[in-house]
C-alpha cells in the first residue's frame, strides 16, 4: 500500500480526507479587496476536529489580466458555491469574509458594464 498524498491535520496529527475536489480559491487584495487570482485545490478536512484546507493546486492560475475568461471563472465558482476566499490579509478576512458572495457580485458586474459597447442615442 502505497503513501497518501493527502495532508495531514496540525491539530490532532490525524490524516485528512478529501471533502471535495475542484474547489475554486479566489485571492482577493487591496482596499477595498477585489480577486486578482484564481486557483482550484481539493478541499481537504480532519474526521476529527473538523479543520479544512485546500490543496492539490492545479498547475495553471488564473489571473485578473486573462479577461473574460477570469471573470466567467469567479461567476462560475459564486454559482456553484464551490469556493473559499483567500484573503491578502487577516484584518480584510475579519472585515470582509461574510461580504465576500456581495463584494464579488458587485466587482463582476462592474467588470461586465465596462465591457459593454456604449449605446447610440437615436
Amino acid at each position: 500500500m502505497g503513501a497518501s498524498t493527502n495532508p495531514v491535520c496540525g491539530i490532532c496529527g490525524v490524516e485528512m480526507a478529501v471533502e471535495r475536489v475542484g474547489v475554486e480559491a479566489i485571492y482577493m487584495a487591496h482596499h477595498p479587496p477585489q480577486p486578482y487570482e484564481v486557483r482550484v485545490g481539493d478541499l481537504c478536512k480532519c474526521g476529527k476536529c473538523g479543520a479544512t484546507v485546500l490543496t492539490k493546486w492545479a498547475a495553471v492560475s488564473m489571473q485578473e489580466h486573462d479577461g473574460i475568461y477570469f471573470d466567467q471563472r469567479i461567476e462560475r465558482a459564486l454559482a456553484s458555491g464551490h469556493y473559499v476566499v483567500v484573503w491578502e490579509r487577516r484584518t480584510q478576512s475579519d472585515l470582509y469574509h461574510g461580504l465576500a458572495p456581495q463584494m464579488l457580485q458587485e466587482w463582476l458586474a462592474k467588470r461586465v458594464a465596462s465591457r459593454e459597447p456604449e449605446k447610440e442615442e437615436g
